[in-house]
């Protein structure tokens, strides 16, 4: 089991240092292209970014999943298990990335949903606490940095202007579940699950800063939409 820990995070470290790395880079191109008004060429760059982005978060979506579902095959010591994955942001309160979907070249992969349906969801955003459901077969854990220590400023820089979710510093959701009745979870796994939500966090939060937050990413957008 520490081995496949070990790969999971050996896999990560290279996969979050390219893609940082890569993002920043196509981040650059882009405000240069746009402050030198290259209006086709930021436009190739703006979709080049977006494609990226969203391909990278996920194939480490996938990746990961393999990972988890590896962990729990070792832990029980089972030959086959059937698990679901699933990362919401809510970063606009009720639009999430849409990693779950196959289609290869996208612009902006953003669908709405209401956490109210769910109740565990809810019960997680209003409550910044995980919720193992009441059956064991889903674990659903908040994407917050409410338990670190940060700074105000930060809080207000960084996080969007819903108060609910800066106060919290919420900005997803990360649930997995058994579908197949035969195998639940133990309590003990929400810490697995916390493992994976927060690795995973950082590849939406790099997303998000080079996407949503950044000025020159919404400019772009409003500038080739004008011109569409």
């Amino acid at each position: 089991m520490l081995k496949t820990f070990r790969d999971f995070i050996c896999y990560n470290q290279g996969r979050l240092i390219e893609y940082e790395f890569m993002l920043g880079l196509k981040h650059k191109r882009l405000r240069e292209a746009f402050e030198e008004m290259r209006l086709e060429d930021s436009r190739n760059i703006l979709e080049d970014l977006l494609v990226y982005s969203i391909d990278n978060c996920r194939d480490a979506y996938y990746n990961n999943f393999k990972y988890c579902e590896q962990l729990f095959l070792k832990k029980y010591n089972l030959e086959s298990i059937n698990l679901e994955m699933k990362v919401q942001t809510i970063l606009n309160k009720s639009k999430y990335l849409d990693l779950a979907n196959n289609r290869t070249k996208i612009t902006e992969s953003l669908k709405t949903t209401n956490i109210e349906d769910d109740s565990c969801l809810y019960y997680v955003a209003n409550n910044q606490s995980t919720c193992l459901s009441k059956d064991n077969l889903k674990i659903t854990i908040p994407m917050s940095l409410k338990n670190n220590l940060l700074s105000s400023e930060f809080i207000d820089q960084f996080m969007p202007t819903n108060e609910i979710i800066k106060e919290e510093s919420l900005w997803g959701i990360f649930s997995i579940e058994s579908l197949d009745a035969s195998f639940s979870f133990n309590k003990d796994d929400e810490d697995i699950g916390y493992i994976f939500a927060d690795i995973f966090s950082i590849y939406l939060i790099q997303h998000y800063i080079h996407t949503n937050y950044s000025n020159t990413f919404k400019k772009s957008i409003a500038l080739h939409n004008s011109n569409n």
